[in-house]
């Protein structure tokens, strides 16, 4: 009897040893899958913070693009501008020519 209780002892104590080895497995386990979790979260944070610089970036971007599109519009209008005046320009020129020659027309009568 005692050889059987001191039988079943042993089984017991090698059932909880056993159990303890798997404990141990289990709790190594998770910590490995903290360890993951971690670096998870720690990349989801770089990429929040890259996605935050981007939009920065994007906004930077869209204020000079319209900065720009403001200045080639000013430049369109001074070109229209310049145009006009030039056109205008010659259009007086045009009339000075005209005035001219009926002013030569008209001194060309008279002898010095």
């Amino acid at each position: 009897m005692i050889a059987v209780m001191q039988q079943s002892a042993h089984s017991a104590v090698a059932t909880m040893s056993a159990n303890v080895d798997r404990v141990n497995g289990g709790v190594t386990l998770a910590n490995q899958a903290g360890a993951a979790i971690q670096q998870i979260n720690e990349g989801a944070v770089r990429v929040v913070q890259v996605v935050g610089e981007i939009s920065s970036a994007l906004a930077e971007q869209s204020a000079a693009s319209n900065n720009i599109a403001g200045q080639v519009e000013k430049v369109a209008l001074s070109t229209e501008e310049n145009a006009a005046s030039a056109n205008q320009t010659a259009a007086e020129a045009e009339n000075l020519k005209h005035l001219a020659s009926s002013l030569q027309q008209a001194t060309a009568r008279f002898k010095i």
